[in-house]
């Protein structure tokens, strides 16, 4: 299967460890603050980075160095929480026109707190989208932006710089011990552009969510701990 991106998960003293990562991901999925939502149905990997000794007095960037994989997660959900209050109205929008177009499937306006190793925050309005159909759900967003903004104020227009996006999923290959190795890969915050094909199982989602979020709290590193 090809797999397009690539995210880092940090470096000494970061939140997650691959197997601390792997552990909490195996229990509860895993989630990810994004610069952006990518497609549902995306395959990303998760890998730790080194960077190359040439680099570490030099001034060209951005430095190179190889990619530790260690595990490969399907995102299946967004967890979105809106900046302005234009992108908060804009989301009861982007529900009302998922309804309409019959995504969808089930929704749970309860409560729920996500508490990981890197932070926690309480999801709301969680709504199930049909996952035959999930892989509208990126189209119908950009769609959907482009066509608020063409009937709105230049005050009132939406961004994806006007959320906050949260990726989430589950894994669907892992190893801690024989990672793949990616070379000559620039250090990035959010996603690295790959080319990799792997030969993994092809699981079938059941469930594919899009919710909304609030009182996102960072945790604080702890450096002499193995989180």
């Amino acid at each position: 299967m090809f797999v397009p991106y690539l995210q880092y998960t940090g470096g000494k003293g970061s939140y997650y460890t691959p197997q601390s990562f792997i552990r909490e991901a195996l229990a509860n999925g895993f989630g990810r603050v994004v610069p952006r939502p990518l497609p549902l149905g995306t395959l990303i990997a998760f890998a730790k980075w080194r960077m190359y000794p040439e680099y570490k007095d030099s001034p060209v960037r951005p430095p190179l160095g190889d990619a530790f994989i260690f595990a490969i997660g399907k995102v299946t959900g967004w967890h979105v929480h809106p900046k302005t209050e234009s992108a908060a109205v804009f989301l009861k929008y982007l529900r009302w026109k998922l309804d309409e177009l019959g995504l969808i499937v089930a929704e749970n306006p309860d409560l729920q707190t996500i508490v990981r190793l890197c932070g926690q925050y309480v999801v709301t309005n969680s709504t199930n989208i049909d996952p035959e159909r999930s892989h509208e759900l990126y189209d119908i967003l950009m769609q959907a932006i482009e066509h608020w903004n063409s009937q709105s104020k230049k005050d009132e227009r939406v961004s994806l710089r006007d959320f906050k996006w949260i990726i989430v999923g589950h894994l669907v290959w892992h190893d801690e011990n024989t990672p793949i190795v990616l070379k000559n890969l620039p250090f990035s915050r959010g996603f690295v552009s790959i080319n990799l094909d792997v030969e993994i199982p092809d699981l079938q989602t059941r469930e594919v969510q899009f919710a909304e979020f609030q009182q996102y709290q960072k945790a604080v590193v702890n450096r002499k701990t193995d989180a």
